[in-house]
Parts: C-alpha cells; sequence; structure tokens
C-alpha cells in the first residue's frame, strides 16, 4: 500500500503540472474554438446572402421582362383602339387596355420591391464579409499565438503524459477511479499531505487515531470533510 500511496502523489503533481500548463495558454483554445464557430456561421450566412441576392437580380430580371411585354401589349391594343369600328370592339379593347395597365403598375411595384430588397442584401452581404474578415484575421492570430505556446510546452506535456500513462498502470481500478473522481470535483487536487495534523486541502483538523494510521502508511484513507485522498508524506508534513 505503501508504494501505490506513493504512486498516487506522483500521479497528482504530474496532473498539477498539466494543469498548470494547460492554464499558460489561458483562454486561447476557447477563443480559437469560439471564433472559428462564428466564423463559420458568419460564412454560411454570408453564402445564404449571396445566394438570395442572386435569386433576387433573377426575379427583378424577370419582371423588367414581364413589364416590357405588357408595355408592347399596351402599345399593341393602343394602336388597335385607333382602328375599331364598333362599340363593343372599343369596350373589348378598353378593358384589356385597362388590365394592361393594371399589371404594369403591378411589376413596377414588384420592380420597387425588390430593388429595395437588393439594396438591403447587398448591404448585408458588405457587413458579413467586413466581419468574416475580421473574425478570420482574429483566428489566424489566435492560433499563431496557441501554436507558439504550444511549441514551448509541447516536449514537456508528452514527456509527462507518457509517465502519467506508466503510472496509471501500476495504480488499482477502484483506487484510480476514486482519485480521478475527486480530481475532478475538487479543482484538480485529489491527493494532499497531511500538514500539521490537519487535512492539506480543507485544513480540517484530523483524529490523532487516523493520524497514527496515516503515518503508518498501510492503509487508503480519505479526508471525512473534503473527500481528498491523505498521504502522509515526510517531506511535506514535518511534525
Amino acid at each position: 500500500m505503501q508504494q501505490k500511496l506513493a504512486t498516487l502523489l506522483e500521479l497528482q503533481k504530474i496532473d498539477l503540472r498539466l494543469k498548470e500548463l494547460e492554464a499558460t495558454r489561458g483562454d486561447l483554445p476557447q477563443k480559437v474554438e469560439e471564433t472559428r464557430s462564428e466564423l463559420e456561421t458568419v460564412e454560411s450566412t454570408l453564402q445564404s446572402k449571396k445566394q438570395e441576392l442572386k435569386d433576387t437580380r433573377l426575379e427583378r430580371e424577370k419582371v423588367k421582362v414581364d413589364r416590357s411585354e405588357a408595355e408592347a401589349r399596351l402599345n399593341k391594343y393602343q394602336d388597335q383602339l385607333l382602328k375599331v369600328q364598333t362599340n363593343r370592339e372599343y369596350d373589348a379593347l378598353t378593358l384589356e387596355i385597362d388590365m394592361v395597365k393594371s399589371r404594369i403598375d403591378q411589376l413596377e411595384l414588384q420592380d420597387l420591391e425588390l430593388e429595395e430588397k437588393e439594396e438591403v442584401l447587398q448591404k448585408e452581404i458588405e457587413e458579413l464579409e467586413s466581419r468574416r474578415n475580421v473574425l478570420a484575421a482574429n483566428l489566424d492570430a489566435y492560433e499563431k499565438e496557441l501554436q507558439e505556446k504550444l511549441n514551448v510546452t509541447n516536449r514537456e506535456e508528452e514527456s509527462l503524459r507518457l509517465q502519467r500513462q506508466q503510472l496509471v498502470a501500476k495504480i488499482d481500478r477502484p483506487m484510480y477511479s476514486t482519485y480521478e473522481r475527486v480530481r475532478k470535483a475538487k479543482n484538480g487536487l485529489a491527493v494532499v499531505a497531511v500538514q500539521r495534523n490537519a487535512c492539506g486541502g480543507c485544513y480540517s483538523a484530523i483524529p490523532p487515531q487516523r493520524v497514527l494510521e496515516l503515518r503508518q502508511k498501510n492503509k487508503f484513507i480519505t479526508c471525512e470533510v473534503c473527500g481528498r485522498i491523505l498521504i502522509w508524506d515526510d517531506n511535506q508534513s514535518p511534525q
């Protein structure tokens, strides 16, 4: 048991160092992820707006063609109106002319609406492109800064992770499960040395009998208050 406890303590030291190395990167990984996600969203929206603008322009071209055809029919009917010889023909052509004029009015209104929509979309696209460029520049800067920090810590991290694997292989599964559960619950600190007969994590006093058991290093003991794994370490817990 003494060797297992020593292995646990060594594992804790490695995990704390790994946490320190991760802390040197600060919030850069989160910034990279958030910026990349926002950039993808903006890019997707931008492509959607561009397609909408393309469709709007096509629709407006069709409206212009329809309007041109309607105006041609109006001119034709107006020419024919000069040549009619009966009231019936006159009334029929007048009705057609009114319908065509109404159609032209509708097409003119539709063209104005599409023109306005086109202007709005163009402005939105310009704003999205500007936002995309800013995000792309930010992402590039964050990634470069993060990579620079990783270049400094990668070698040590790789060595520590290898050592960690070797240590975990020596620890009983139940003991390791307890360690991991406590470590995640206690902000990375699962194993603490006894300090002046108190828990090195929450500083709660430890009963004398339990202190004696800890000094013997032959039992797996956790703090009754915070749940951390207690270790008697001669180098860290002078009496």
